[in-house]
């Protein structure tokens, strides 16, 4: 997959290169393995529209191109809202946020947003056989990211939560979805 002009891999944001080169410019930085892509965040949906099937009777081979079925680990869907002033500040701001809650995310794309700042977006991939160790599993990544966290939506078929309150500065907030697959 290549990537956007506004999108950098998690790995390349944290040691300042830009190209496939996977040696650092900064001897001290630290190294960061990527997870693969997550599916876009219309993926869900787009999984409930092939042959008019539910998501659980797609197999890899019906799933459209780029989108590929993987049981056992399902996506949590990430915003960070920054008040950074370019795009390179949010995706360091953004990738220092995952670095120090120990979570692996797939490529950070930021953009600008048009109440100020930028907007990253990103997803991360986490092991579970249900919807509500997955959910757990969601909420204890959040909670490593921000604190006072409010959810909405019914849980029982949707994870859809807000923190306006970051463990690292520079992000004013942190949105986080995942759609139930099961």
């Amino acid at each position: 997959m290549a990537l956007g002009e506004h999108e950098l891999g998690f790995d390349q944001v944290i040691s300042g290169t830009e190209s496939r080169d996977p040696s650092p410019r900064d001897p001290s930085s630290i190294e960061v393995a990527t997870l693969p892509s997550c599916s876009s965040m219309l993926a869900p949906r787009v999984a409930r529209e092939v042959h008019g099937r539910a998501p659980s009777a797609i197999s890899d081979a019906t799933a459209p191109r780029g989108l590929q079925l993987d049981c056992g680990r399902m996506d949590l869907h990430w915003r960070l809202f920054t008040n950074c002033t370019s795009q390179q500040a949010a995706l360091k701001v953004a990738a220092r946020i995952f670095q120090q809650a120990g979570l692996g995310v797939s490529n950070l794309h930021a953009e600008p947003y048009h109440k100020g700042g930028f907007m990253v977006s990103t997803c991360s991939s986490h092991a579970a056989q249900s919807w509500p160790e997955f959910v757990v599993l969601a909420l204890a990544s959040a909670q490593s990211t921000g604190r006072g966290w409010l959810l909405s939506g019914s849980i029982a078929e949707e994870l859809d939560a807000w923190s306006s309150h970051s463990m690292v500065s520079g992000v004013s907030s942190i949105h986080i979805q995942a759609e139930r697959q099961e």
